[in-house]
């Protein structure tokens, strides 16, 4: 017999009260049962001693429960893992989109003889780097009126604003002072950041912003990215 069926034997003449020799415990075992208490009487069938089975069954372990909680902790640990890897990722890009350049630029906001390059603009700070083809084209002022109006809250969150246009100095000038008429600003209020003036196009080039396919008719690229 199996560890999970106990069998004994009694004389039902010294017990009345046990004649029926059976306790189930589980109903699905009635079937079993009933075989084995066959099998016994075909064994013994002139004696009065009769078969008492008693079937026990194991405690249930809930296998399914652990197989669940096993699955799930490996899902986490996917998971965990793919973060790191697009945190890594991400890592990689903005170290590969990192500008350095060593052209040096000139803005409207500071002399002619002053310059500096966009890495000592920006340094330890975030930065935004507006890039525009020319001066006094109607979407170009409308959103540069819109930064500088913003332009207290970027400098809240440490970051520095730059305008980069394919004009020179004198058209800049000119060109903020229409910007803050736009905004409706006070009579000689200034334009909060600088707009760097590129009129050979030398940091244009510098950065990968021109499209060759963009050419006016003497051949010069007119368009920036």
């Amino acid at each position: 017999m199996s560890d999970t069926l106990e069998s004994t034997l009694y004389d039902d003449s010294t017990d009345k009260d046990k004649q029926q020799g059976l306790n189930f415990s589980t109903p699905p075992m009635l079937q079993f049962t009933s075989q084995k208490i066959q099998q016994h009487c075909q064994v013994l069938p002139q004696t009065k001693i009769r078969p008492c089975i008693r079937v026990t069954e194991k405690p249930v372990q809930h296998w399914h429960i652990q197989k669940q909680l096993k699955e799930t902790q490996k899902t986490f640990q996917q998971r965990i893992q793919q973060r790191e890897k697009d945190v890594q990722q991400l890592r990689e890009t903005v170290e590969s989109h990192k500008v350095v350049t060593s052209c040096r630029i000139q803005t409207h906001l500071k002399p002619r003889n002053d310059s500096y390059s966009i890495n000592e603009c920006f340094s330890i700070s975030w930065g935004v780097l507006f890039s525009h083809p020319r001066d006094f084209t109607p979407v170009c002022t409308t959103e540069l009126g819109r930064a500088a109006q913003l332009s207290l809250e970027f400098r809240k969150r440490n970051v520095k604003l730059i305008v980069l246009s394919v004009d020179g100095l004198e058209e800049h000038h000119d060109w903020s002072k229409d910007i803050m008429a736009y905004n409706n600003a006070e009579p000689g209020s200034e334009f909060p950041f600088p707009i760097i003036a590129d009129d050979r196009r030398e940091l244009v080039e510098e950065l990968g912003m021109l499209d060759p396919e963009e050419k006016d008719q003497s051949g010069m690229i007119v368009r920036l990215h």
